[in-house]
């Protein structure tokens, strides 16, 4: 799923949170914007004092680059993804439907040496003996009016609210 694919580079090698965001759900969105506000709230972070937080977390969300707390929202957003950049992603699995709307994909690191890997039909894969399993980075697509956007960088999809749940 090259959206996916498109989505994960925009965020990981290009650090463009903005893109990433209007190709994502708008409840990514919003639990993404409501789960940093609630971080900066709590850590004293001097650009989102005077905010409400449901103004605040609906621009982010929007998203408003014009708004004075984009900068540091966008920014701290790709740095909690630091832990993947410089992983060499394969394709774990293909993507698998999870309900009618939704389908997941599997990300693996295809230079973790604890599994194999063979080319099949062009492709490198990499596989685990019956009963190994592959740690992974999954990630939700939703089918939204002809095409694919991201619906959640975690397993289950996101819940916004206070607290929010990323998934």
């Amino acid at each position: 799923m090259e959206m996916v694919w498109a989505w994960v580079d925009v965020v990981l090698n290009e650090g463009d949170w903005s893109t990433a965001m209007r190709a994502s759900t708008p409840e990514l969105r919003l639990a993404c914007a409501q789960h940093w506000v609630l971080a900066a709230q709590r850590a004293r972070v001097s650009v989102v004092a005077g905010w409400d937080r449901d103004d605040l977390a609906r621009a982010l969300a929007a998203p408003d680059e014009t708004n004075p707390c984009w900068p540091t929202y966008a920014h701290d957003r790709v740095n909690s993804f630091s832990h993947f950049r410089g992983i060499n992603f394969g394709a774990g699995s293909r993507p698998r439907p999870v309900d009618l709307d939704h389908e997941r994909v599997v990300l693996i690191d295809l230079d973790d040496n604890s599994h194999g890997r063979r080319t099949i039909g062009g492709r490198d894969l990499a596989y685990r003996d019956e009963g190994q399993q592959i740690v992974g980075w999954p990630l939700l697509a939703r089918r939204s009016r002809g095409t694919w956007i991201v619906a959640s960088y975690g397993y289950d999809l996101p819940v916004p609210g206070w607290p929010p749940a990323l998934g």
